[in-house]
């Protein structure tokens, strides 16, 4: 054996050994309670408006707010800080359940923006049975995402943060959305939006 090619398999060795690490190090971040599960949370604390969405990734009437809606409502009212926007899971299916125990493992900071992909794309991944496509859009190991979907812990622990939620709000389908305490359970395209986020209402104290 050639001292390159014996250093050619040490590397492999070294690389394989990093990668199983990698991955070993990520599984010790799984979520398994629901107390865990995060939320996503776009804008500043000092907004005068809350929106709270309860949503499934795999709802098209959600996909339609979050593709045509929501970056109008981002560019005109969050990021001038009119309105703070929280984002909770709330799945309605299997596809939908898996597909929120792979996203809820991206990095916080990066969630607002694959969540916003994931409905771009939802069409496309929710034909791709293995969710490799849904991996790629999160930038997670295909090895990864496989554990979590098969893992009967961190189901169970969106499960029951979605039975919370239940409990807690009236909610009967998705999207279902909470501005400043105010339930509206239907999908809320931009001019009726704008009218309850300026509406006497919302602003009263």
């Amino acid at each position: 054996m050639s001292r390159k090619f014996f250093i050619f398999l040490i590397f492999c060795f070294i690389s394989h050994g990093s990668t199983e690490k990698a991955l070993a190090e990520k599984q010790k971040q799984v979520l398994v309670k629901a107390e865990d599960i995060p939320e996503i949370v776009v804008g500043k604390d000092t907004a005068p408006i809350t929106i709270i969405e309860y949503s499934s990734l795999t709802c098209g009437h959600c996909a339609e707010f979050h593709v045509h809606t929501w970056p109008q409502l981002e560019k005109k009212y969050i990021d001038s800080g009119k309105v703070k926007f929280i984002f909770r899971h709330f799945p309605t299916d299997a596809t939908a359940l898996k597909a929120t125990a792979i996203l809820i493992h991206v990095p916080l900071p990066r969630q607002p923006q694959v969540l916003q992909q994931t409905f771009k794309t939802q069409a496309q991944w929710i034909e791709t049975k293995d969710f490799k496509e849904l991996c790629r859009i999160c930038g997670l190991e295909e090895k990864f995402c496989e554990q979590l979907i098969k893992n009967p812990k961190v189901l169970d622990a969106i499960i029951k943060k979605r039975v919370i939620y239940e409990k807690a709000l009236p909610i009967e389908g998705t999207p279902t959305f909470i501005i400043n305490g105010k339930v509206y359970a239907k999908d809320l395209k931009l001019p009726e939006l704008e009218k309850i986020l300026n509406g006497p209402v919302i602003h009263a104290k």
